[in-house]
């Protein structure tokens, strides 16, 4: 008996397993693989910025090097003057301040060169490995990168060492040894709009003649500080320009919720099963004909998605336009083209291209418009082109649950292969984009400290040149915050007129990093918001008065008696 029924249960196993359909398999290599061509996306926006900023933060070291080295060449005139006078040769005075220098910059590019390479690709990492977390992050050392790193800060800080001594000992022995005299003050822009310079008070009168009177010293500031907020803006305007094309492709290009794939052979009583469940659920669908093939021009070929529809029925699930310019969906013998296919082919209106097909076919169409697109690569066909074949679906519904339900409901129906959702994919892609929050804060802290070295550099070297001026104001009376007001009021004013400067210096930046960061399968609209410059501007502004705030310790530890010593 149970022999019976074990061959019984053993029969209905065999009938079942030949009611199955046999499975479809699908290989994927790395280029159609999601998961690694959002992490080759990514790779090649980290590589942008990492080709981008350090030119920008060897310029802004450069400008430190100068400003330290010149300051230290300048407080020393008095020694340098001594020893010439006893007869020491320049070179040998200048051993002093070469070796100073050589030795700060070889310990700082060994200590910079570690500390990058481990350092900062931990601090990437770990912000990408929140999306990715396949691998441990293996550590690569170039002893090229560090050789020419090491030669270009000793040349550097050498050469400009050299320069701030050669200038010294163009002075005679007996004016190296008296101190050297202030820049004399002169008549400023701002004069001449009498009405406006009659109604600023004494102090800030003062302030605005002593910011232009150091022309060097405001120069560099003016550099520095503006350097550091085209970097802020680069940082903000990639985030700007790579976060928002999900917005772009899924609200104003790829309009439906989700698309569907059809079998081959998809039989008469399948095909209705579909049709009558969209027509139940979905508030608008569309039957059609998609598949990935080799498109061909005059030029070159490249891999595109291939999407056929009737005109009449993509209204609400696709809208084609260039810019705020729409685009009609093709007619028979004609293509739309996305913006970054047109340009691979090298085609534009009125060209020819060449569409294999699934039945074996090719069919020759005429480009009638180019439209944005900002992921992937697609041409547009209409049915009439591409035949009566009939492999996708797509559809919209009242809302995200409803388009989930519905994908859920078609999954179970026979002939159905796969059914993607808009929302998922935007949701994949979000989480990836949301790892870029990371760079730009990683951006914005160096920004700031370079800032803060900028700016306290430069106004250490203000007080040390004016310490006998700030010890007479102390003796006249004025409070501390009137000292402080009176000197580091001049650090406020150029760093608003350097960030105004370095908001639009970011501009070139941002558009020239953007240019760098070329991804096959993605397209970035170019733009910084408006908001992104309001944080540039604002946070150079709130690094101006963190350095003021350090600095008024350096104000109070002038002490007066010393400072007022004759030097004679």
């Amino acid at each position: 008996m149970e022999l019976e029924d074990g061959e019984a249960d053993y029969a209905d196993g065999l009938a079942e397993l030949e009611s199955l359909k046999e499975p479809t398999l699908y290989t994927l290599d790395r280029d159609s693989n999601s998961g690694y061509v959002s992490y080759e996306n990514d790779i090649v926006i980290v590589s942008s910025i990492a080709n981008a900023f350090p030119v920008f933060f060897a310029l802004i070291a450069a400008l430190v090097c100068i400003t330290t080295m010149t300051r230290m060449v300048n407080e020393e005139r008095t020694q340098i003057g001594t020893l010439k006078a006893l007869g020491y040769g320049e070179g040998t005075v200048s051993q002093k301040y070469i070796l100073y220098a050589g030795s700060a910059a070889a310990l700082g590019s060994v200590a910079g060169y570690f500390l990058g390479s481990f350092l900062l690709p931990q601090v990437i990492w770990m912000a990408y490995d929140i999306s990715y977390g396949f691998a441990d992050l293996e550590y690569y050392f170039s002893p090229a990168m560090f050789t020419g790193g090491l030669l270009i800060a000793l040349v550097g800080s050498v050469g400009v060492t050299m320069w701030a001594c050669r200038r010294e000992f163009l002075d005679n022995p007996a004016e190296l040894i008296r101190p050297k005299a202030p820049s004399g003050g002169k008549r400023i822009l701002l004069e001449r709009f009498t009405p406006f310079w009659k109604r600023l008070s004494f102090l800030n009168k003062v302030t605005i003649r002593n910011t232009f009177r150091y022309k060097r010293r405001m120069v560099m500031m003016l550099v520095g500080i503006g350097g550091c907020t085209a970097l802020l803006v680069t940082g903000y305007g990639i985030k700007d320009s790579v976060a928002n094309l999900l917005n772009y492709q899924y609200d104003e290009i790829m309009l439906y919720d989700g698309a569907v794939t059809l079998g081959d052979d998809l039989s008469d009583g399948e095909y209705a099963a579909v049709t009558e469940l969209m027509a139940q659920e979905a508030e608008q669908y569309a039957l059609g004909y998609e598949s990935s093939e080799t498109i061909s021009s005059a030029t070159g070929e490249k891999e595109a998605t291939v999407i056929a529809l009737s005109p009449e029925d993509t209204e609400g699930l696709f809208d084609l336009h260039d810019g705020n310019e729409a685009i009609s969906w093709p007619e028979g013998g004609e293509a739309v083209l996305t913006a970054k296919l047109a340009d691979k082919l090298g085609v534009q209106v009125g060209d020819s291209v060449t569409v294999p097909l699934t039945d074996g076919a090719e069919v020759s169409v005429t480009v009638t418009g180019i439209c944005d697109n900002f992921l992937n690569h697609y041409i547009y066909l209409s049915t009439e082109t591409a035949g009566e074949a009939v492999n996708a679906a797509y559809y919209r519904t009242a809302d995200d649950d409803s388009a989930a339900a519905l994908a859920t409901a078609l999954r179970n129906l026979d002939g159905v292969t796969y059914v993607s959702l808009s929302a998922e994919e935007r949701a994949l892609m979000e989480a990836s984009m949301s790892s870029l929050n990371y760079v730009v804060l990683l951006v914005v802290v160096c920004a700031g400290a370079l800032a803060f070295i900028v700016l306290y550099n430069l106004t250490n070297i203000n007080i040390m040149e004016r310490m006998r001026e700030v010890a007479t104001l102390k003796v006249l009376g004025f409070h501390t915050g009137e000292t402080a007001s009176y000197v580091l009021r001049e650090n406020i004013i150029l760093s608003v007129l350097g960030g105004v400067l370095g908001l639009g210096l970011g501009k070139l930046l941002h558009w020239y990093a953007m240019e760098q960061v070329q991804v096959d399968a993605m397209s970035f609209e170019v733009r910084v918001a408006g908001v992104s410059y309001l944080y540039s501007f604002v946070l150079t502004v709130v690094f101006t008065l963190v350095a003021n705030f350090s600095m008024r310790f350096k104000l109070d530890q002038i002490n007066m008696a010393e400072s007022l010593k004759s030097v004679e």
